[in-house]
């Protein structure tokens, strides 16, 4: 009836530029778990020349062991970046600091690289890799969640999780409020944990590619 009186009153306000809580944790969550796949790219790599053992032939070929190294890991450096650009485009996350997210990208590819190398060199068969390597899906999620829910005097729990730090930082970027004190200091956290994990993988890593 256009002539009765609406019983409620009508306001409008301007809160200003908001963002979807689904929009914002998902996408986080997204960039970080996709450096992951950086990972599993260096294991199914490892995982296939064992199967048609090349690795032995490398191992004896002029092929130097750092230039071998080095063309198994930039496949699982660079896509993690890629990976993290197309999701923030497809997002709509345009006028936030690439730069910012390829340098976390990176820092976070690095351990899941690391983590690549160590189940690529001790698993013959592709299905047992892939099986070994979601594991690490279990830290991704708790940091992200832990993260998004834990009130802030219980977050400490996090710290030792490179994934925590990552986290901190893509979200930081997607709210445009990233700077880059901040992100230096998360990276280089997320580097240390990286070079202790490494430390404690070297010889394992370093033996399996004798194998």
């Amino acid at each position: 009836n256009p002539d009765l009186e609406p019983p409620i009153e009508l306001k409008i306000s301007d809160m200003g530029w908001q963002l979807s809580p689904l929009a914002r944790f998902g996408t986080d969550f997204l960039v970080v778990f996709m450096s992951v796949f950086g990972g599993m790219i260096v294991m199914l790599n490892l995982v296939e020349e064992k199967q048609y053992n090349t690795m032995a032939a490398i191992n004896v070929s002029a092929l130097k062991r750092w230039e071998y190294i080095l063309g198994k890991a930039l496949p699982g450096l660079v896509l993690p970046i890629l990976h993290a650009f197309a999701v923030l485009l497809i997002m709509g996350f345009t006028e936030i600091n690439y730069l910012q997210v390829a340098v976390v990208a990176l820092a976070i590819a690095l351990i899941s690289m690391i983590l690549g190398f160590v189940v690529g060199v001790y698993q013959s068969e592709p299905i047992g890799a892939v099986a070994s390597m979601k594991i690490l899906f279990l830290p991704i999620m708790a940091s992200v969640f832990g993260a998004i829910f834990l009130p802030d005097k219980w977050q400490p729990v996090l710290y030792w999780s490179p994934f925590y730090w990552a986290y901190r930082s893509v979200d930081d970027i997607v709210l445009e409020q990233a700077a880059w004190s901040d992100i230096w200091l998360h990276n280089l956290i997320i580097l240390a944990i990286t070079a202790i994990v490494f430390a404690l993988m070297y010889k394992r890593i370093k033996q399996g590619m004798r194998a």
